[in-house]
């Protein structure tokens, strides 16, 4: 199961579990919950995928970044609290490649070939 909670502060976490009252529980009283939502709680379950897999944890994970902002969106392999620059631009270049923006500086009205 893959799952997309809404926390506090404006932040997101995606998760992916096989028990998932048992892994809501975990998140909502902060035993045994990801490092993220122990600093910012859950506030409501936003989504909830049956047939997910650690594939569709991250793509999930990717997208909610593209739309909230990395700073705002942890999950699947993304979880550390604060990310290097290096993992920054590779997380940003992903993000511009799934969404055809220049791989260069991300503007999506033109590609690399023409930064």
């Amino acid at each position: 199961v893959v799952y997309t909670l809404k926390l506090r502060g404006g932040k997101y976490y995606v998760g992916f579990t096989t028990n998932l009252p048992k892994r809501l529980e975990q998140h909502f009283t902060g035993t045994d919950g990801a490092m993220w939502t122990k600093h910012y709680p859950m506030e409501r379950v936003v989504n909830i995928e049956y047939n997910g897999n650690k594939f569709k944890e991250a793509t999930a994970t990717l997208m909610l970044m593209a739309i909230h902002g990395l700073n705002n969106v942890r999950g699947g392999s993304y979880i550390t609290a604060r990310f290097t620059p290096e993992e920054r631009r590779a997380i940003e270049k992903q993000l511009w490649g799934a969404t055809d923006a220049c791989l260069k500086c991300g503007d999506p009205t033109h590609f690399a070939a023409d930064c």
